[in-house]
């Protein structure tokens, strides 16, 4: 196998990889909206007993943990996606460094950093969706009887 065609090999993996750990930030979602929604439905119903503000704060403190979790699954994609910046690169540029063969593994491990995580997670697109969350849970607090 030549090196474009390695190339080319390894670009579909990066992007098998990238399109995961997008499915993954969709499931930290969903896990969100049902375990926030499970708290405050929970409350509203009587079948726990919290005050209006602690309940706000717990929902507080589980948005901002998954938007953790987000942040790490966004690292991870962004790794993979500065990998195939390199790759295409190395393909489509003449006088280019050659393809350096594949590096998927050194590319994406031990770099996850706080400083990719907050870049990850300071789209408006992710941490609007954690502070809709928050309002979501402080609104029984807001219109108590």
């Amino acid at each position: 196998m030549d090196r474009d065609q390695l190339a080319v090999e390894e670009l579909k993996l990066l992007q098998a990889i990238i399109a995961r750990q997008d499915e993954f930030k969709a499931r930290t979602k969903q896990w969100a909206v049902t375990v926030v929604a499970a708290m405050i439905t929970a409350r509203l119903t009587g079948q726990v007993k919290l005050s209006d503000w602690f309940l706000a704060f717990i929902v507080g403190v589980t948005s901002l943990l998954f938007m953790f979790i987000e942040g790490i699954f966004g690292s991870a994609e962004s790794l993979a996606e500065d990998r195939v910046r390199v790759v295409e690169e190395a393909l489509r540029k003449e006088g280019a460094p050659s393809y350096d063969g594949p590096l998927i593994c050194n590319s994406l491990i031990g770099r996850i950093t706080l400083q990719r995580m907050r870049k990850s997670i300071s789209y408006l697109r992710i941490w609007g969706f954690y502070l809709a969350l928050v309002i979501f849970g402080i609104v029984p607090a807001l219109f108590k009887k």
